[in-house]
């Protein structure tokens, strides 16, 4: 059922001129301010027709992540889908060899893309080892591996470049009565709920060829998958198990890992970021502001998720591009059907 004049449903980018006027009708301070701050654009259903999922995908490699530092990038345009690959080392630490490769996945759980991209992960362990890349290989079980986000509050800029824990507080307005305070408190909880990038780890073992002849030498080595921004970031860290001891080498790839995974992004420009908002005007006017405050709350999760825009600017490029190596890939409308 719909009130006269009240749209039921929005969608797009954003959906915040309308819903604010709807909150601050009602008198929902706190869900008007977020909607001011997560959705600054109004775009109403009707819309012509949308580009595609994915149109363009930035991936964007800081030259150096606290000591990591960027060595290299390689990305094939003919094998677009093979994503892009990246080399860090870690000054001092050399004997550690340190891949993150990006790639695309599409939207999905993240149980279900990491269920997939494991399997596809075995099978390209195995056929390296089936064409004498090295030998007697080992494979652990995976075991889970996720990576916590730092909390930012609406409208504070993201350092997601150094995870942490801290809790974002959205203050009530001036004035707010209890119920006002309590929704201000329920959206600080809402935005601080469990932010993480979802990911496993194997422990690999196997013999690389060294430089004499059948010479074989035992490597340490860690594989890591995670799930983040439509992509599968899969890390590769080898050291020679002579130059490096185990328990000094899992520490250096985790902490690799933890530090590499939030600083570099897979920039996606499409119509991935679109989203929807439902309003069921039916419903008590007591219970609009929480409504409206949970969708945008869970809107505003998946946008970061995805790392989606529907455009990119030229001053904004600049912004990506500083201090940090970019690599363009360029999709085919065809692509991404049906995402």
């Amino acid at each position: 059922m719909r009130r006269a004049g009240l749209p039921a449903r929005m969608t797009g980018p954003g959906a915040g001129s309308a819903l604010c006027w709807i909150a601050a009708m009602r008198g929902y301070r706190s869900a008007c301010l977020l909607v001011l701050l997560l959705c600054p654009l109004a775009t109403l259903a009707g819309e012509p027709p949308k580009p595609p999922f994915i149109e363009r995908t930035l991936v964007v490699a800081p030259l150096r992540v606290g000591d990591f530092v960027l060595e290299g990038s390689h990305y094939d345009p003919g094998n677009r889908f093979a994503g892009v690959s990246l080399r860090y080392f870690l000054p001092g630490r050399e004997e550690a060899r340190i891949d993150l490769f990006v790639y695309p996945h599409g939207q999905n759980d993240a149980e279900a893309a990491l269920d997939q991209g494991m399997r596809d992960f075995h099978a390209t362990l195995e056929a390296a080892e089936q064409a004498g890349y090295y030998r007697d290989l080992e494979v652990g079980a995976a075991r889970e591996f996720d990576i916590p986000l730092p909390v930012v509050a609406p409208g504070a800029p993201d350092t997601a470049d150094s995870p942490g824990t801290a809790q974002a507080q959205v203050p009530a307005a001036a004035g707010a009565g209890p119920q006002e305070a309590g929704r201000a408190a329920m959206l600080s909880a809402l935005l601080g709920a469990d932010r993480r990038v979802d990911g496993r780890m194997i422990e690999l073992a196997y013999n690389y060829p060294g430089q004499a002849e059948d010479e074989w030498l035992p490597m340490h080595s860690r594989g890591y998958l995670l799930y983040r921004h439509l992509h599968l970031f899969k890390g590769r860290i080898s050291a020679a198990g002579s130059r490096i001891d185990q328990a000094a080498f899992a520490a250096l790839a985790d902490r690799a890992m933890r530090e590499l995974v939030p600083a570099v992004q897979a920039y996606n420009i499409g119509s991935c970021g679109d989203t929807t908002i439902d309003v069921d005007t039916s419903v008590p006017e007591k219970e609009v502001g929480d409504m409206l405050m949970r969708q945008l709350v869970a809107a505003q999760a998946r946008s970061e998720a995805s790392n989606c825009h529907p455009k990119l600017e030229r001053d904004e490029l600049a912004a990506l591009a500083e201090a940090a190596e970019v690599v363009e890939i360029d999709y085919a409308p065809e692509d991404w059907p049906g995402n």
